[in-house]
């Protein structure tokens, strides 16, 4: 199992090897995307609701297959977005949900400013980022197992508790990635989806070294 600083220079050299793949399936994720920013906004997060996730996991599921050196096609984007959507809306909403009550709990502070108010909103910015935390690997699981969605995030929640410090660290960079694209704005959707894509690919595949390796030295016990 390779550490995380060596998985960001794999992901770095996969990322400038694949690039054209990247750009082009990061703006298949990000195009059906885009007219919610231009939506008054109930319309916009139910919108937003009905696609983000299925997109960003059909952009997934389409580097998948590029990374594992099978036959890539641009329409396995689209594959990828009928075979998981509905697994991916679930998904959606559940992570849309928690995110819902921690903007809420912001908004009702900022309105309120106690001091009871500021502690739930502290306490809902930590459960999130704990939920966040512990849900890093259901895509992988998702696209690599093909198992049912909550078996997806249990697993992933398995995965988390035994690896703690790895999954936090993972969680970190992804989110100084995201940061870094998101200040350059026109990096959002040409790159972000396929970008984090391919970094969730080689953390979970880096994961699996270490329980690989378990079971070859429980064969020879």
């Amino acid at each position: 199992m390779n550490s995380l600083s060596g998985i960001l220079k794999k992901s770095g050299h996969d990322i400038f090897e694949n690039i054209v793949e990247i750009l082009g399936i990061s703006l298949m994720a990000s195009i059906p995307v885009l007219p919610a920013v231009f939506m008054v906004l109930p319309i916009g997060i139910v919108y937003l609701l009905l696609l983000a996730m299925p997109c960003f996991i059909a952009a997934f599921y389409a580097l998948r297959q590029k990374m594992d050196r099978k036959p890539f096609k641009y329409k396995s984007f689209f594959t990828g977005f009928k075979k998981y959507y509905l697994r991916g809306l679930a998904y959606g909403f559940i992570i849309g949900l928690f995110l819902l009550i921690l903007i809420s709990s912001w908004w009702y502070y900022f309105k309120v400013k106690t001091i009871l108010a500021f502690t739930i909103a502290m306490f809902q910015s930590y459960f999130f980022i704990m939920i966040c935390a512990s849900q890093m690997y259901t895509v992988s699981i998702l696209v690599t197992e093909d198992l049912s969605l909550f078996k997806c995030i249990n697993e992933s929640m398995k995965l988390f508790l035994d690896n703690p410090g790895y999954t936090i660290g993972t969680l970190i960079q992804i989110l100084a990635l995201s940061a870094l694209l998101i200040l350059t704005v026109v990096s959002v959707p040409l790159l972000l989806a396929g970008m984090i894509s391919i970094f969730l690919i080689n953390t979970y595949d880096n994961l699996l070294l270490k329980y690989k390796k378990k079971d070859k030295e429980g064969l020879a016990q």
